[in-house]
């Protein structure tokens, strides 16, 4: 028999995130399961689970307790793989556990130094990364353009949550409509958006969805359109596919951080789910998520304006093919629905780890 002890710090009540989707995946495949987390976790997740700890201490000690469970787990005799995710708790854990140990990298480890450039963070994500390529595997789910880590390095794309977010296929006429889902800040992206709306001399419509900075309201207003910009913060999950079903385009255009050239991020799959055309920067990690179904730009103000003046223009004088292209983006998303994209995750990591695939 097979046991996995899953070492996820905190697991978002939203189904179609990376960590969700592993989380769930994992008791599907395998027979014996042990969730170790440090926040409660969804319910729908806790059930799956044969066991399931929460530890509440900090780094070092959640990781020397970890590090207990999964040893106690293989002390049964059954092949136990230490499954883990790549921050810095878990990355210590699985350093201190005496059994096959895999590294879950649904994002670059560096971006704790990307986000936070002037703190501690500048020198201890560097130590993580020589940390999670000590792992007996890690599996990487971003474009191979990024860290490769590991002693076995596995690459996958995640799935598409189709059941989730239901298209319209509405061509646009009179406006074009589009959807921001996820981190609307100035320095992801949203200063660009903004510039680009106010050089627009057509109507377009952006519904914006997640804790927005106070800057972003202010920019909007000193260029004027304010009025076009609607910031609804932080919404519940089902309201943020409905905007994606209804939108026209859904834009993830995101500067050329050098984590972010490489990443695959979840607005887009959402948004091919919807049926909805990506508008997304010209980056590997994007190309690789979307594929022909999505809409290339460079990340700046005069292109994004020029790429969607030019979707208005096509859904104006050939909303046939507007259509067409919109349907095309859901038959990409049906093509990698998310409990495949799991099952998969779940088999390379045990290949990797123990050099077995039992189903």
């Amino acid at each position: 028999m097979v046991e996995v002890v899953y070492y996820s710090p905190a697991i978002p009540d939203v189904q179609s995130t990376v960590r969700y989707v592993h989380a769930e995946a994992v008791p599907a495949h395998v027979e014996s399961t042990t969730l170790v987390t440090e926040s409660p976790p969804p319910e729908s997740i806790r059930a799956v689970y044969d066991d399931v700890i929460v530890l509440d201490g900090g780094v070092v000690r959640n990781a020397r307790a970890a590090a207990g469970v999964a040893d106690d787990a293989a002390a049964t005799g059954d092949r136990t793989l230490f499954l883990t995710t790549f921050h810095y708790g878990p990355a210590l854990a699985g350093t201190l556990a005496d059994v096959p140990w895999v590294v879950d990298v649904f994002d670059n480890p560096l971006q704790y130094a990307l986000n936070n450039p002037d703190s501690y963070h500048r020198v201890t994500a560097r130590v993580l990364l020589r940390i999670v390529d000590r792992a007996d595997g890690v599996v990487h789910d971003y474009h191979p353009s990024g860290p490769v880590l590991g002693r076995d390095s596995r690459f996958i794309t995640e799935g598409c949550p189709t059941e989730l977010v239901e298209p319209t296929f509405e061509a646009p006429d009179e406006r074009l409509e589009c959807v921001w889902a996820g981190s609307p800040r100035l320095d992801r992206g949203m200063d660009t958006l903004i510039e680009a709306l106010a050089a627009l001399d057509e109507p377009v419509t952006v519904d914006v969805y997640g804790d927005a900075d106070d800057e972003v309201a202010v920019l909007a207003r000193r260029r004027g359109v304010a009025d076009g910009l609607t910031l609804h913060g932080r919404t519940d999950h089902a309201a943020v596919c409905g905007g994606i079903g209804d939108a026209h385009v859904g834009l993830c255009v995101l500067p050329g951080r050098r984590d972010w050239r490489h990443s695959a991020p979840l607005k887009i799959r959402e948004y091919l789910a919807g049926g909805t055309v990506p508008i997304c920067s010209d980056y590997p990690g994007m190309r690789l998520t979307a594929e022909s179904a999505g809409v290339y730009t460079d990340p700046s103000p005069d292109a994004l304006a020029a790429t969607l003046r030019r979707l208005l223009e096509i859904g104006r004088s050939e909303p046939e093919q507007y259509v067409e292209k919109m349907q095309f983006c859901r038959e990409r998303a049906e093509a990698r629905p998310l409990d495949i994209a799991g099952e998969w995750f779940v088999r390379q990591c045990l290949d990797s780890g123990l050099g077995v695939v039992p189903f």
